[in-house]
C-alpha cells in the first residue's frame, strides 16, 4: 500500500513538472513573438485591421511622414554646408536628393508606375520650402507582417499657410523598424479599395524609425501644436472639432469662429503648452492645458484622432465648479465669477465678457459689443493675472477690488479695478467695473 502511494506521488509530481516545463516553453515562444515587434505595441492589441489604433502606431506614422515632407523639399538643411572657402553651399546632387524621396516611397507605387529618378518629377512634387503635414484622418487597412494605414491630412509650410490637401497609404515593418509611403490620389472614401499587401520593407539609410516616447506631455504638446496648426491654415476643421454644445454656446457660427481666429492670430501662433493634466472616464480620456496667459483647452479623446475640444472651461460649467461654487460663501463665490471675467479678457472673448456686464452699465459706455471690445483693446492690451484685495457687500450687491498685473512679466505696474457684482440663479451674474481714464 505504501509502495503504491509512493508510485502515485511520484507520478503526481512528474506530470506537474511536465505541465510547468510545456508552459514555460509556450510563454517563451510567446515572448520570443512579442520581441519581434517594436517595444509598446502588443500583438493581442492589433489583431486586425478593425481593432483600435494604439499611439505609439500614430506617432510612428507621424515620424514617417514628417521624414517625407522633409525629402521632398530640395532647400533642406541637410543638403548645404561649407565649402573650402568657408560658403555655404548645396553639397548634395540633385540626382542625390531624388534617391533619398525614392528610398521613402512603396516598392508596389516604384514598380506600378515605372518611377526613376528621371521621371520622380511626373509622379512627385518637389518644393523649396519646408512642410508639415498634419494628419486629420487615420485607420489600419492590412494587419499582416507589414502593416498598411491610410492616413489623411493638410499640408503647410512653417507661417501656417495651407498649402495642399492629401491622402497618403503609409507601411509600416515592425520586425526590422522600416517604413515607406504611397501618395494616393484619390478621395478618402474610396480609400478602402486599396488591398495590397507588402511582405517585407527593405532597409535603406533613409526609411527607419526610431521608438517614440509616448507621455503625457507629448500628447497634449501634440494637441496643442496640432491645435495651432489646424485652426491658423483651416480654421473650420476645428470648428468641427468643437464640442457641439460648447461651440453654439461660444461660436454660434463658423463665421464668428473664423473672425475670433483672425482677430487673435498673433496670439493663437504664440501659443505653448505650460501645464497639463489629465482624466480619464469610462468613454473618454481628457486632457486638460494651460497655456503662457493661462487660458485652458480641454481635448477629450475617444480615439486616435477622434476628439473634441473647448477653448475654455467657463462656457459650459463643469460639475466640479458648481460644486465648489455651491458650498462657497458669497465672497468666494464673487473670486470665482470675477475669474470667470479675466478668463474672458485673457481668452480675448469679447462677447462673453460684454454678455455679463450690467445692462445699464454696459448700454451707458458702450452700446455695442464692438465698441465695448475696442476700448477693452485699447485699456486691457495684455494677458493678466489677477490679485484679490478688499472685499464689501451691501444687500445683494458685492464690491471686489482686483489688481491686474501682466502674466508673461514683460510690462510693469498694476491695474486696479473696482468690481460691483451681483449673484444671480444657475451661476449667473451681472457686474460692473470702474473705467480707466
Amino acid at each position: 500500500m505504501k509502495k503504491l502511494k509512493l508510485i502515485i506521488g511520484m507520478i503526481i509530481v512528474i506530470i506537474i513538472i511536465l505541465v510547468i516545463t510545456i508552459l514555460l516553453i509556450k510563454n517563451e515562444g510567446k515572448e520570443e513573438e512579442k520581441s519581434m515587434v517594436t517595444p509598446g505595441i502588443e500583438i493581442e492589441d492589433i489583431q486586425d485591421e478593425t481593432s483600435e489604433i494604439e499611439r505609439a502606431e500614430y506617432n510612428y506614422i507621424n515620424v514617417a511622414m514628417s521624414t517625407y515632407m522633409q525629402n521632398l523639399n530640395l532647400e533642406n538643411s541637410r543638403y548645404y554646408g561649407r565649402n573650402e572657402n568657408n560658403e555655404y553651399v548645396s553639397i548634395v546632387e540633385e540626382d542625390q536628393k531624388k534617391e533619398y524621396i525614392l528610398d521613402l516611397l512603396s516598392q508596389n507605387y516604384i514598380s506600378e508606375n515605372n518611377i526613376t529618378i528621371q521621371n520622380l518629377d511626373e509622379y512627385i512634387e518637389t518644393v523649396d520650402e519646408q512642410l508639415i503635414f498634419v494628419p486629420t484622418q487615420l485607420k489600419r487597412l492590412i494587419n499582416e507582417n507589414v502593416k498598411t494605414y491610410v492616413v489623411s491630412g493638410i499640408i503647410e509650410n512653417l507661417n501656417y499657410q495651407l498649402i495642399d490637401e492629401g491622402v497618403f497609404i503609409v507601411n509600416l515593418d515592425f520586425t526590422n523598424r522600416t517604413f515607406s509611403i504611397e501618395p494616393v490620389n484619390m478621395n478618402y472614401d474610396d480609400i478602402n479599395s486599396v488591398q495590397q499587401e507588402i511582405t517585407s520593407i527593405e532597409e535603406n539609410d533613409s526609411n527607419q524609425y526610431n521608438n517614440a516616447s509616448v507621455t503625457i506631455e507629448n500628447i497634449v504638446k501634440e494637441y496643442m501644436n496640432n491645435y495651432k496648426r489646424l485652426v491658423l491654415a483651416k480654421p473650420n476643421l476645428i470648428y468641427e472639432k468643437l464640442d457641439e454644445e460648447y461651440r453654439e454656446k461660444r461660436f454660434g457660427n463658423l463665421e464668428e469662429f473664423e473672425k475670433y481666429i483672425n482677430n487673435n492670430r498673433d496670439t493663437i501662433v504664440s501659443l505653448q503648452a505650460q501645464q497639463y493634466l489629465s482624466n480619464s472616464y469610462q468613454d473618454y480620456t481628457e486632457y486638460v492645458c494651460k497655456d503662457e496667459y493661462s487660458n485652458l483647452y480641454v481635448f477629450r479623446e475617444y480615439g486616435i484622432l477622434n476628439y473634441e475640444i473647448l477653448l475654455d472651461s467657463y462656457t459650459i460649467i463643469s460639475d466640479n465648479f458648481k460644486e465648489t461654487y455651491d458650498s462657497s460663501n458669497e465672497e468666494y463665490k464673487v473670486a470665482m465669477n470675477i475669474d470667470k471675467w479675466i478668463q474672458m479678457l485673457n481668452n480675448r472673448d469679447y462677447t462673453n465678457a460684454y454678455n455679463v456686464l450690467d445692462e445699464t452699465f454696459r448700454n451707458n459706455n458702450w452700446g455695442s459689443e464692438e465698441a465695448f471690445e475696442q476700448y477693452m483693446r485699447e485699456n486691457f492690451p495684455l494677458h493678466y493675472d489677477v490679485e484679490y484685495t478688499t472685499y464689501s457687500s451691501e444687500g445683494s450687491t458685492y464690491v471686489r477690488q482686483i489688481n491686474l498685473t501682466d502674466i508673461t512679466g514683460e510690462t510693469e505696474g498694476t491695474i486696479s479695478l473696482n468690481i460691483i457684482m451681483q449673484l444671480k440663479d444657475n451661476y449667473e451674474f451681472v457686474m460692473s467695473f470702474s473705467l480707466q481714464e
